[in-house]
């Protein structure tokens, strides 16, 4: 789907046009005092991630990298960029391997998560020395803190798991319930945004 990026002063204000894009994922950012911003989009084969430098005011930029994909609308991947802007992380769902892309013309790294699998998104730490992973469980899910040696430790856990059928929250969800998650730039917080389906019902008479 084609969607427009928009810049909005931190004063406030009218939003302006950036670029026109068909995303996959979010917008990712470094943090300062590194620049880089940087948008993901899937080739029309569906065989390729592609990359792309993005800046506010001067809206896209050179490519950066290219991840091969499996041509099917049904191969589903996360990724985020590292906090110093020199590395991406790409997961395939439901994999339990994520492939670090420097942005150097270094080689590609491979981290495997030990012991997990069914792994769903993935978030650099705020120092980039690890990440934070969500992973489906057989009860629920479970939001985990990964090392750049792939040894795992669960964070939190949630029971309950449900698969959305509905196209939009295909699309935006992931098909799944696992929790998002977001470190605060001091690595001191995590953000773990999460969700419920209540199935109760009730009888109305008389109206």
């Amino acid at each position: 789907m084609t969607r427009q990026l928009k810049r909005v002063p931190i004063t406030g204000g009218l939003s302006e046009p950036v670029l026109t894009a068909t995303p996959y994922g979010r917008p990712h950012c470094a943090r300062a005092p590194a620049t880089l911003c940087v948008i993901a989009e899937r080739t029309s084969n569906l065989t390729q991630l592609v990359f792309t430098a993005i800046d506010a005011l001067k809206g896209r930029g050179s490519e950066l990298a290219r991840w091969p994909t499996e041509a099917s609308t049904a191969a589903r991947y996360g990724w985020d960029l590292s906090p110093d802007g020199t590395r991406i992380a790409v997961l395939k769902y439901p994999e339990a391997r994520i492939h670090l892309l420097p942005l150097n013309a270094q080689p590609t790294q491979e981290v495997i998560v030990q012991g997990w699998g069914n792994l769903h998104s993935v978030n650099w730490t705020a120092g980039g020395k690890g990440m934070f992973v969500t992973s489906a469980t057989q009860g629920g899910s479970a939001v985990l803190h990964v090392d750049l040696t792939g040894k795992a430790r669960v964070l939190w856990e949630q029971k309950g798991n449900f698969t959305w059928s509905l196209p939009f929250f295909d699309e935006v969800l992931n098909g799944t319930s696992t929790p998002a998650v977001v470190p605060s730039p001091d690595g001191r917080h995590l953000a773990i945004y999460d969700w419920s389906l209540s199935a109760n019902m009730w009888m109305m008479e008389n109206f």
